[in-house]
């Protein structure tokens, strides 16, 4: 599927896609569907002020984050 194809709205699903994570297990997206809310943020750089600000922050509360439901995946 093109991106540009994606009709997405707000409450929509998103599309599932399947990554390695650092830990070196692969991931998908669908795998927390029904499960868990999952925030996905993807940073431009890791030289990026504003991106390195922004994973601090969630880093900071993903305790917080984590006993709502919801997972963090961040994307580089």
């Amino acid at each position: 599927m093109a991106m540009d194809s994606i009709d997405a709205k707000i409450g929509s699903l998103a599309p599932d896609f399947k990554l390695r994570a650092t830990n070196g297990q692969e991931i998908s997206l669908s795998a927390f569907r029904g499960q868990k809310n999952v925030i996905v943020f993807f940073i431009r750089e890791t030289t990026c002020p504003q991106c390195r600000t922004h994973v601090t922050q969630l880093g900071r509360m993903y305790e917080q984050f984590r006993d709502a439901g919801t997972e963090i995946i961040v994307i580089l």
